[in-house]
């Protein structure tokens, strides 16, 4: 079977991209008993014949195969989503990457929201003074951590960031006044 180049159309209904290392399979199930392999038609017949274990006919070839293991790998660290498999055909084990068309889905949309660090500024919610400053410029913080707690109404509000991220710039110090909506830091988001 040939190595596919990359496929950039939408996949249909029963259509599969398949990669095993560094090869690439475009697969589409027919009607019973016949598939697409990278443009060629090929028979197929999938019996199980014991428990965990099928037999693959595929063009006059006999295969047993089993699947060892499978999950769903919503990766966004990786950019991508698909569902891995680890098989076994006739004892030989395999990792393979399956990608549906929902797959295919999830990946654009990974693409699409991928984006440069974004900076945000963090401004005051109500008019108050500022008591504390809990972070320092430079510093990186998680989402939760506590930025600067303001009194207002005589009641102290921490302000805590929203995302994770790197404090660029404080734009106030203790003991300040400051109005609704000024800019209290601006920080990039990671």
């Amino acid at each position: 079977m040939e190595k596919e180049s990359a496929r950039h159309a939408p996949l249909g209904p029963h259509e599969y991209i398949v990669t095993s290392g560094e090869t690439r399979f475009h697969v589409q199930l027919k009607e019973p008993g016949t598939a697409v392999i990278d443009g060629r038609v090929v028979d197929y017949d999938l019996s199980p014949t014991s428990e965990g274990v099928s037999s693959l006919l595929l063009d006059g070839t006999v295969f047993d195969v089993a699947v060892l293991a499978a999950g769903r790998s919503d990766s966004s660290a990786a950019g991508s989503a698909a569902s891995e498999v680890r098989v076994s055909v006739n004892g030989t084990g395999f990792e393979l990457t399956v990608e549906d068309r929902r797959t295919q889905m999830i990946n654009s949309l990974l693409k699409a929201t991928r984006h440069a660090p974004k900076s945000v500024v963090v401004s005051a919610p109500m008019p108050g003074m500022i008591v504390r400053l809990e972070v320092e410029a430079g510093s990186n913080v998680e989402a939760g951590t506590g930025l600067i707690v303001l009194e207002a109404m005589k009641m102290e509000n921490e302000i805590r960031a929203i995302n994770h991220g790197r404090i660029d710039e404080i734009c106030v110090q203790r003991g300040q006044k400051v109005e609704k909506g000024e800019v209290l830091i601006r920080m990039t988001l990671q």
